[in-house]
């Protein structure tokens, strides 16, 4: 395998966040969202889907930590090639990370596909956590969770698009979240916080 000796996001998070820093938005989008999209697109274009995006799976290739790879595939599907019908893993849950794991995954629901949206709601936890330096409310058995605050409540720089973009990712129903993981590329290229 090969060795990334930058380590995890999930490490670098927790060194930076001990320091009460948060990420600028800039840095986030173009260090980590960006090419996490877009190593993602590459694997949506062949209907493989990650299903366990978190921080501890984002490595940096170097210690300069100006470029990334996506790790742990391990509950990577690929629908072209497994059935769709997925073996309970605890209590109805099929796998996936607290905090990070998208409801309908999570909970199995009978019917739900589980593809490309899924992976961009556990990038919009990563996303929302780098740039306020917290995760937002657990969804609950009900799926509901308390109302999420806009990244702009805790630092007002952060523009109201990139609010929108963020809630948008992290919509418990997979229909009110973008719809594709190119949808998102546009979206985020768009923001005035990629460029400022």
């Amino acid at each position: 395998m090969e060795y990334l000796s930058g380590n995890s996001l999930r490490l670098h998070m927790d060194e930076k966040f001990s320091q009460r820093y948060v990420f600028e938005s800039k840095w986030t989008i173009n260090t980590i969202i960006l090419p996490t999209c877009n190593a993602l697109a590459q694997a949506h274009s062949e209907n493989i889907y990650h299903r366990d995006l978190k921080p501890d799976n984002i490595m940096f290739t170097t210690s300069a930590r100006s470029e990334i790879k996506i790790t742990d595939w391990g509950l990577g599907k690929d629908i072209n090639h497994e059935s769709l019908a997925l073996t309970a893993a605890i209590g109805g849950q099929i796998g996936g990370t607290p905090g990070y794991c998208s409801p309908e995954q999570w909970f199995g629901f009978d019917g739900n596909i589980i593809d490309c949206r899924t992976d961009i709601f556990s990038l919009g936890i990563i996303f929302y956590e780098m740039i306020t330096g917290m995760r937002p409310p657990a969804y609950n058995d009900n799926i509901k969770r308390r109302a999420v605050n806009p990244p702009s409540k805790y630092y007002p720089t952060i523009s109201k698009k990139l609010d929108r973009c963020i809630l948008w990712m992290i919509e418990l129903k997979p229909e009110n979240r973008f719809q594709s993981i190119w949808d998102l590329i546009f979206e985020i290229e768009t923001l005035p916080d990629y460029y400022s």
